[in-house]
């Protein structure tokens, strides 16, 4: 597995914004994890994002309008997990 210094974290209706913003830290050097660049059709999409996790440095986590019914969950489990690091 490789090493990211970012993991970001979305609503998939704001793709696009993310994926500018993903863009943007990559041509400023940092090595991002996007899923829509990393993750293989087919493969439990939950576990490798589990996986990635324990091989990124930080994790953006990006807002929108709107939030997913899962997102506030997952976000507070994001942030323990940084903040016990």
């Amino acid at each position: 597995m490789e090493n990211f210094d970012v993991f970001l974290s979305y609503h998939w209706r704001d793709h696009a914004a993310v994926e500018a913003l993903a863009q943007r830290l990559r041509g400023a050097g940092l090595h991002v994890f996007l899923d829509r660049w990393y993750l293989t059709p087919g493969t439990s999409w939950v576990r490798s994002l589990e996986d990635t996790l324990s091989y990124c440095r930080a994790v953006a986590i990006c807002t929108g309008s709107e939030m997913g019914s899962w997102q506030p969950g997952s976000n507070a489990r994001l942030m323990r997990r940084w903040t016990a690091k």
